[in-house]
């Protein structure tokens, strides 16, 4: 019986959504479905997908193109299972341990609503770029939350049952809706970071996170989100005048180097 769905919405990504399949596949924990959106692809996307001779795969294809948020409501709705992980289709589970790890610590852990990991940055040739180490105490990760998103999406395992209390992703924060949900659902349960490097963020010149434009729509949703979420967070105002320095001011080099420096944390 399975335990987890793990939900890959994908759109014209024929180059890696192999890849990431085969991630998850080749995960020792077995009992999980993979639930893949293919948002009208029109390249071979559909092809490699259907190649996959495994029952655990579950394939839809939408009539048209809509976006990443529609696709992962609707399956969160349909999705049967316990628990939840999020997989966009340039990005790799990276341990054989990631569900399992994450799985047993909610069985354990009936308190806790949600488990992250740290995270490894990639290129398109699997080359490591940097690690990022997730902040661990609730207190450093409220003093910078609001600076940035401390649950990169990919490396989050959270209960369904969750989706009962704070219903799904908000289609009004689209590039950010995952910050806005991990925000709701830390405010009414515990959190965990698994502390190790389970999960590789892909970085490419087509990445959505990169592209220009979806930046900065990014970054306008971070500061609505943050005025929003205000009152819970300690030296709000000091960490709104970080991030925008960081944004507007100093050029990325120097971001980069700086999240080295200081043990390599986002």
């Amino acid at each position: 019986m399975s335990q987890i769905s793990i939900i890959i919405p994908t759109y014209n990504w024929e180059k890696y959504i192999k890849e990431t399949i085969e991630s998850v596949l080749t995960q020792n924990f077995k009992n999980f479905e993979i639930i893949i959106i293919n948002d009208y692809s029109t390249d071979n996307t559909e092809e490699i997908i259907k190649n996959f001779k495994d029952n655990r795969i579950i394939y839809i294809k939408n009539d048209q193109n809509l976006n990443i948020v529609w696709s992962r409501n609707k399956w969160l709705e349909i999705s049967k299972w316990k628990y939840i992980c999020f997989l966009d289709h340039d990005d790799l589970f990276i341990d054989s341990q990631k569900l399992k790890l994450q799985y047993d610590f909610l069985e354990k852990n009936l308190d806790y609503g949600m488990v992250w990991s740290s995270v490894i940055l990639i290129n398109e040739n699997w080359e490591k770029i940097w690690e990022i180490n997730s902040r661990i105490s609730d207190y450093d990760l409220k003093n910078h939350i609001i600076m940035s998103n401390q649950f990169t999406c990919w490396s989050v395992m959270f209960r369904k049952s969750i989706i009962e209390k704070i219903w799904f992703l908000n289609k009004r924060y689209n590039k950010s809706d995952d910050y806005d949900y991990w925000l709701k659902i830390w405010k009414i349960s515990k959190i965990e970071n698994i502390n190790k490097y389970l999960f590789a963020y892909r970085i490419h010149s087509n990445s959505t996170t990169f592209q220009w434009l979806n930046r900065y729509k990014m970054i306008f949703m971070w500061f609505k989100l943050a005025l929003i979420h205000w009152k819970k967070y300690p030296n709000y105002l000091k960490q709104i005048l970080i991030r925008f320095v960081a944004d507007f001011i100093i050029p990325d080099k120097i971001i980069q180097f700086l999240i080295l420096k200081f043990k390599n944390k986002i």
